[in-house]
């Protein structure tokens, strides 16, 4: 197994039941891993968390679709990649959207 060379990243990073669709994430691809240049993280918004176990030390893997935040989104546009999460960005406040669809339901 390749060496994760990104520091702190945080626990939630390792654990599947702390991601959601929606979370703003920045990945290392499959084919990446192990290296140490932060060029190569991936940010996209989560769109399927592939790992179903309890802790990953090196990631959960999910499936992302590139986003605006990343360089590479002007010349790809809006691709999906795989890889392991390295670090979240943001974090979908699912009881905040709960709440925006309930009120929203009674209202329409």
């Amino acid at each position: 197994m390749p060496l994760n060379y990104f520091a702190n990243r945080p626990e939630e990073s390792k654990i599947p039941s702390k991601i959601h669709q929606g979370d703003i994430v920045m990945i290392i691809p499959k084919q990446k891993q192990g290296s140490r240049d932060p060029k190569d993280l991936i940010t996209g918004k989560v769109q399927r968390v592939l790992s179903q176990g309890d802790r990953y030390e090196n990631g959960v893997k999910v499936e992302i679709l590139l986003c605006s935040l990343d360089w590479r989104y002007e010349k790809e546009g809006c691709v999906p990649y795989i890889g392991r999460i390295q670090y979240i960005i943001k974090q979908v406040e699912w009881e905040r959207m709960f709440f925006f669809i309930k009120n929203r339901a009674s209202i329409c």
